[in-house]
């Protein structure tokens, strides 16, 4: 069973794909290679500027500029809790 914290941070590691019987041994050490998540990106149309991202950053790569967020792409180490606390899904 997966736990929903986990799911909710995004699919860390890709799904690995079916493996033959017969495929050599280094193709099975291949199938499961991590994949990193992409950088978290704002939506300027759907940004309202409540400043929910900015509180839950642990990194103070968020910032209101015009009264819309904008990601520091420098600080941020994509841990996904913007994404998950954006009340309007501006960001994704």
């Amino acid at each position: 069973m997966i736990r929903k914290d986990t799911m909710a941070m995004g699919n860390y590691f890709a799904p690995p794909p079916p493996v033959s019987p017969s495929a050599k041994e280094e193709d099975k050490k291949e199938s499961y290679k991590y994949t990193k998540p992409p950088k978290p990106k704002v939506d300027e149309t759907k940004c309202v500027g409540c400043g929910e991202c900015i509180r839950f950053c642990p990194f103070n790569a968020i910032e209101l500029r015009d009264g819309i967020a904008h990601i520091d792409p420098n600080k941020c180490r994509d841990c996904g809790r913007c994404i998950d606390i954006c009340p309007v899904g501006a960001i994704s």
